[in-house]
């Protein structure tokens, strides 16, 4: 049976504290025993991906400027295509014991995209683990004025005003995680950032 888990975000939500414990990581090993195997990618010439794991992975991300290597999203490369087939190679290699993991914090509203390109993922005896942070509205604008907002050099009124207007704010990370949710042979792990 292949396995896989995908960490789907979302933004704002400890994403990039994620992906930078498992890039520097690489295995970790649960207490049932289980082996989780971090995979990062990087998109080559020619339609290709380049998977990274284990040293190369923790050397590439100890070498780009935020220190953590995730798997691209559709906004680094315009072929998804090419994407969702290396994501199918990374899941075929999950089997009893080893679970493989990727992360990229875009993926929380393509679950439809997602089912669409994969659908035999989403078959009887097929195990995808959909993995998500979230923090509650008001910690979220926080975390995204930090961001976005301070370096637009607007005052927050005004900045929280014209991300509104434009549609930019936008937080919809419930019905998201439904969406996901109701893909048959998903197992939802949802982590709200509590104590």
């Amino acid at each position: 049976m292949s396995r896989i888990l995908l960490h789907v975000g979302a933004p704002k939500c400890g994403s990039s504290a994620l992906q930078t414990a498992l890039s520097q990581a690489g295995r970790l090993v649960t207490p049932q025993g289980e082996k989780l195997v971090y995979t990062a990618a990087r998109p080559l010439l020619g339609r290709r991906w380049l998977p990274l794991t284990g040293a190369r992975l923790r050397v590439t991300a100890a070498r780009l400027p935020h220190g953590y290597a995730a798997w691209p999203g559709a906004q680094d490369t315009g072929d998804m295509a090419a994407s969702f087939a290396a994501l199918d190679r990374v899941r075929n290699t999950g089997a009893a014991g080893l679970l493989p993991v990727v992360s990229q914090e875009g993926w929380i509203d393509q679950s439809a995209q997602f089912a669409a390109a994969l659908p035999h993922w989403f078959e009887p005896g097929a195990e995808v683990i959909v993995h998500a942070n979230a923090r509650p509205p008001l910690e979220w604008i926080n975390a995204a004025w930090w961001q976005w907002g301070v370096w637009g050099r607007l005052p927050f009124d005004r900045w929280l005003d014209r991300g509104l207007a434009q549609g930019g704010l936008s937080y919809r990370l419930g019905s998201a995680l439904q969406d996901w949710a109701a893909l048959p042979g998903v197992r939802l792990d949802l982590d709200l950032g509590g104590d």
